[in-house]
């Protein structure tokens, strides 16, 4: 019988393997990926968009 864990650790590797499918299929990266998914939600300024992606504004 799984545990508990080893199941999450399977799902999230499906997830991924899913994920990482739709990036190649769309020509973004992961990082394009959630850039877009920021905008989407509302993060319409370079600011916003460092807070949301926990990053420095100068990295964007």
């Amino acid at each position: 019988m799984k545990t508990i864990l080893k199941s999450l650790q399977d799902a999230n590797k499906i997830y991924q393997m899913k994920l990482l499918k739709l990036s190649k299929k769309n020509n973004v990266t992961l990082a394009e990926w959630h850039l877009l998914d920021a905008l989407a939600q509302g993060a319409d300024t370079q600011d916003k968009l460092a807070q949301v992606m926990q990053l420095d504004p100068s990295t964007l």
